[in-house]
Formats: structure tokens, C-alpha cells, sequence
């Protein structure tokens, strides 16, 4: 018992320059964690792809698919009911995906259609979705999108129905 005592009581003196400085580390890290990035780094798993949505007020309707490349969703604000895919793979989506989303939102009858994607669109899924209004989001800038969003259909309800 004694030992552990010195060895204790020694550490504690060979240590305790240090403490001030790591005190301050600590509280400086604290600090950063708390008010640093309001942003965040963007989802990397489905359940973080909704958490996202839920942030905003948005309800999950229905959980068609999830799995490891990709995900279906229903998710419903204002009344609004909205199709979204999630696709995590790192290459760019082409059109036949915009055609599917564009066919599931007609087969769920919803207003709207959302595809994020890790790895971006081509061009002729870019032209395939202003044709079928499928919305394309870039999952790096997914706050700024579900907030332009759902701004937007806070506006439309206010108009439609008049709150």
C-alpha cells in the first residue's frame, strides 16, 4: 500500500506543471465542441440522412428500402408527401435512377422527388430530372438544400391554405 502511495504521491509531483495546461486544452476543445461547426460534415449512414429531414420537421411516412448503397424514404411535411433516395455509391448516378425515382413517386403518389447522391449526377441525369422534376441534391450541401426546401414548402402551405 505504501508503494502505491509513492508512486502515486511521485506522479502527482512530476505531473502537476502540467495540469494547468491541460485544463485549458480540455476547456478550449469543450468550447470548439459546443459552438464550432454548425454545419457539420454531411450524413454518412441512412439513419443520418433522416436525422437530417427530422431536424427540419419532416415525418417518415414509410421506409421502403435501406441498404448499403442506397435508400427509399416517404417523408411528409405540411401535408406534402415527398420521395427521397439516398444513393452512397461514389460515382456519378445516370439517368435510369431519375427514371426510377420519377416512377416511384408516381407508384406512392407523391408531390415531390428527391435523389442525394455521394457522387454526383450526369448530364443526362441532369436533363432527365428538370424533365420529370426530380429534385437532385449533392449530399456535401444537404443542410443547405433540406433548409432552402423546406422554406419553400412553408411557403407554398401558407398559400395553399392560408396559415
Amino acid at each position: 500500500m505504501t508503494l502505491v502511495q509513492s508512486v502515486l504521491a511521485d506522479f502527482f509531483a512530476y505531473t502537476a506543471r502540467y495540469w494547468t495546461i491541460l485544463l485549458v486544452l480540455v476547456a478550449l476543445h469543450l468550447f470548439l465542441q459546443a459552438s464550432g461547426n454548425k454545419r457539420g460534415a454531411p450524413p454518412d449512414t441512412n439513419p443520418g440522412v433522416l436525422e437530417s429531414f427530422f431536424r427540419k420537421g419532416f415525418a417518415l411516412e414509410d421506409d421502403i428500402f435501406q441498404g448499403r448503397s442506397r435508400a427509399e424514404f416517404v417523408l411528409s411535411k405540411t401535408g406534402e408527401a415527398i420521395c427521397v433516395h439516398v444513393h452512397w455509391r461514389n460515382k456519378p448516378l445516370g439517368a435510369a435512377q431519375v427514371e426510377e425515382i420519377a416512377l416511384a413517386r408516381r407508384k406512392l403518389y407523391c408531390r415531390y422527388a428527391i435523389i442525394i447522391s455521394r457522387g454526383g449526377f450526369t448530364l443526362g441525369a441532369r436533363r432527365q430530372a428538370a424533365a420529370l422534376e426530380v429534385a437532385l441534391w449533392d449530399m456535401h450541401l444537404l443542410e443547405r438544400h433540406l433548409h432552402r426546401f423546406s422554406a419553400s414548402l412553408a411557403e407554398a402551405a401558407a398559400a395553399r391554405y392560408g396559415y
